[in-house]
């Protein structure tokens, strides 16, 4: 069970390189209204893959998540809230 309604508010992907190293990035944030404010979550996930001419693919993936608490006591922050 969730205790918090979360709202996706944004959502970011790139990709970048070429056949020899490509990098993936997506970053997704979240809001939940708390009293007194809002709690936010950005979640992001990287990946990058080698593969260097006749070598053996090297991937690395890293993940990394940031919270925070956004001061707002009456709930104005008005965004378009993406649905999800």
């Amino acid at each position: 069970m969730d205790l918090l309604n979360w709202q996706q508010i944004d959502q970011f992907s790139n990709v970048a390189g070429g056949p020899a190293e490509k990098r993936t990035s997506q970053v997704i944030t979240y809001r939940a209204a708390v009293p007194g404010g809002w709690l936010v979550a950005m979640f992001k996930w990287d990946r990058e893959t080698r593969a260097p001419k006749g070598g053996e693919v090297d991937v690395d993936i890293a993940n990394s998540v940031g919270l925070t608490f956004v001061a707002d006591p009456v709930h104005n922050w008005n965004t378009m809230v993406r649905p999800g």
